[in-house]
């Protein structure tokens, strides 16, 4: 992970941990940096779910709101 991705993880992380949502999304196309199985349970443990296809994101905040 590069630099940059790191800071966007790391500012995603904290606002997390401000804000406490409960459920969250993170969207964004870059899979090879942020598709690492310690990323994504990072975020899992914060209800966060990470989506690298915006139609996949949409479908899954779509459903929520049913």
């Amino acid at each position: 992970m590069k630099l940059p991705d790191a800071m966007v993880l790391a500012s995603v992380m904290a606002d997390l941990d401000a804000c406490k949502p409960g459920e969250a999304c993170f969207l964004t196309r870059n899979s090879k940096d942020f598709d690492d199985p310690d990323v994504v349970h990072m975020l899992a443990q914060r209800g966060c779910k990470i989506f690298f296809s915006f139609d996949d994101c949409l479908s899954y905040i779509r459903s929520h709101l049913r």
